[in-house]
Parts: structure tokens; C-alpha cells; sequence
């Protein structure tokens, strides 16, 4: 019955642990000398490998599963282990590549507008950590 107890205890205390997602997650925030908001994230872990490096404040479609735009001078730098979206507006025009190991994706393929809502969503999650 104590070993049943023992064992119950340990796989508890081990789930717990594997859940803290935000445990192994570090945000940071500045302003550079022009006032235009700089954000980073960087999370790892045994599941997860992403970077978020963005300029400026992202607008996101209705559905928030697309980002439709980046302050004028700013960009979005995201990366999922082998996944790349970059986002860049120069002078209003807004440029989106998206890679994976370094092979161009339509933004218009399946692959590509899941690798964009993977990126929308957490963006939208750092912009709205650090407001």
C-alpha cells in the first residue's frame, strides 16, 4: 500500500513538472531610440524550440490565424525547430516568407497557413504579454 503511495506521489510530482510551460520560456521588452517596441521570446524545452523576435505592434485577421500586418518599419522574426516566418513592412508594403529547412512555402499551401497560425497565435501572445 506505502509503495502504491510512493509511486501515485512521484508520477504526480513528474506531471506537475512537465506541465510548467512557462517555466522554460524567456520574454524580453525594449524600446529602441526611434519609440518603436521591441519583443523576444525564446522557449525550449524536450517538446518545444521557438524564437519570436519582433519590431513594432502586429494586426492579426478577424479569426486570428493570420497576421495581416506589421507597423510600418517593423518586422517579425518567428522560429519552430525547422519552421520560419518572417515578416518585414517597408514603406507600407508588407513582405511574408515562410521556410522550412531552409525550402520556400506558399503562404497560400496547407503547410504554409498552418505555420502561420502557429505563428500568429504565440505572437499575439507576446504582443499581449508586454503591452
Amino acid at each position: 500500500m506505502m509503495k502504491n503511495i510512493i509511486v501515485t506521489l512521484l508520477l504526480l510530482a513528474s506531471l506537475v513538472s512537465c506541465n510548467t510551460e512557462d517555466s522554460k520560456i524567456k520574454y524580453s521588452y525594449s524600446v529602441n531610440s526611434q519609440g518603436m517596441v521591441r519583443r523576444e521570446m525564446i522557449a525550449r524545452n524536450a517538446m518545444t524550440d521557438t524564437e519570436i523576435e519582433m519590431e513594432g505592434k502586429a494586426a492579426f485577421s478577424a479569426d486570428g490565424n493570420t497576421i495581416t500586418g506589421i507597423t510600418t518599419g517593423g518586422f517579425i522574426n518567428y522560429r519552430d525547430k525547422e519552421k520560419e516566418l518572417k515578416i518585414t513592412n517597408s514603406d507600407g508594403k508588407i513582405i511574408t516568407n515562410i521556410k522550412i529547412n531552409d525550402r520556400k512555402i506558399s503562404l497560400t499551401s496547407d503547410t504554409g497557413k498552418e505555420i502561420m497560425a502557429d505563428a500568429a497565435r504565440q505572437v499575439k501572445k507576446l504582443q499581449n504579454k508586454q503591452k
